[in-house]
């Protein structure tokens, strides 16, 4: 397929659109073939032709949505719960831009410097949220919004760095 799945998004999407649910980091057989007869991909060169569709720029926000979620729940660790900061640090830019993520950039800065070791769910989801609801320079946060403590963190992390 030519494709590189440490950065190319596009495999995480037909990761995501043949169904692989049942277990993180794997596909099943099953999983695989219904996915292949779903989109009616019964070749490598009708798969390649399906190549453009898998930009997530052509998802809509409750597809991207899904999408989001999928990505890390597929990129958990067994049976943990969470994933290693780390990992998250170099998800975030395959999977998401500055068009959907104006955070993004400072983002990845605050996760390089904060204590936290791993991110939860609540955590992954909450950020893609915080980036619709939230302008890129703060303006419109409120002090009383109910985030993650980890965006609180985020929050204050860029207030002080404008002071500075």
């Amino acid at each position: 397929m030519e494709l590189d799945p440490s950065s190319d998004v596009r495999v995480l999407v037909l990761l995501w659109k043949l169904g692989a649910v049942s277990k993180p980091g794997n596909i099943t057989r099953t999983e695989f073939t219904t996915g292949l007869q779903k989109l009616q991909a019964s070749s490598v060169d009708k798969l390649k032709s399906l190549l453009p569709s898998l930009d997530p720029g052509f998802l809509d926000r409750t597809q991207f949505r899904d999408f989001y979620k999928f990505v890390f729940q597929f990129s958990r660790e067994g049976t943990n719960k969470t994933i290693e900061k780390e990992i998250i640090i170099s998800l975030l830019p395959i999977v998401l831009d500055n068009n959907r993520a104006p955070h993004l950039p400072h983002f990845l800065k605050f996760l390089e410097s904060t204590t936290h070791q791993r991110i939860t769910l609540d955590q992954w989801d909450s950020f893609l949220h915080f980036n619709h609801q939230i302008k890129e320079d703060m303006s419109n946060l409120e002090d009383d919004g109910a985030w993650p403590l980890l965006l609180d963190e985020y929050a204050e992390w860029r207030k002080s760095a404008a002071k500075a």
